[in-house]
């Protein structure tokens, strides 16, 4: 046991921290767009559903693209031959299939954490406007109703929708050992 969990904090190491970077980046990035896309709804007379803080922000393309980085960053982890990573795992005498599980794993965790942040920056984005603007009539009640009209929001967090949510974790799997398998 002690070989494979050398293996997983093999992995671990090489990634955390460029992955930790990406999601740093993405999330100062969402939270300057909302902030501007937030100001040009603020100074507007009529009023304006939560949900359209999102629809000229452009956020979900930030997250496109810390998922693109981070999914880049996990294809390029594994070991090619001759590298040291590579000496390394041979070293350690465990099985290419494990290896793979292992990042298949270790890839799962960064991608639910993409997601956990993802969800996390939105939710508290939409807090701080609600605190912000508390003259608009928005209520916590209004925050789960966006996620329930927009469409991305809705995928980022489908409440009662549990055929989306089997959707998710299948694509999450599948993912995660396609990238693993690179």
């Amino acid at each position: 046991m002690n070989k494979h969990l050398s293996v997983f904090k093999l992995l671990a190491r090489s990634t955390i921290w460029k992955v930790l970077a990406v999601l740093l980046l993405m999330t100062v990035t969402e939270s300057l767009l909302f902030f501007r896309q937030e100001g040009k709804l603020a100074g507007q007379a009529g009023g304006y559903y939560l949900e359209s803080l999102f629809y000229g922000s452009y956020i979900f393309l930030v997250f496109l693209a810390a998922y693109v980085a981070i999914s880049a960053i996990l294809y390029g982890t594994g070991s090619r031959p001759g590298s040291r990573q590579d000496y390394t795992l041979q070293r350690l005498g465990v099985s290419g299939y494990a290896i793979i599980a292992w990042q298949s794993l270790w890839n799962l965790i960064c991608f639910l954490l993409l997601w956990t942040v993802q969800l996390l920056t939105v939710y508290l984005l939409l807090q701080n406007h609600l605190a912000k603007y508390p003259y608009a009539g928005f209520t916590q009640h209004h925050i789960f109703l966006a996620f329930w009209r927009h469409d991305v929001l809705h995928g980022l967090l489908p409440t009662a929708d549990t055929l989306v949510w089997l959707k998710d974790l299948i694509l999450l799997l599948a993912v995660s050992m396609i990238t693993a398998y690179g």
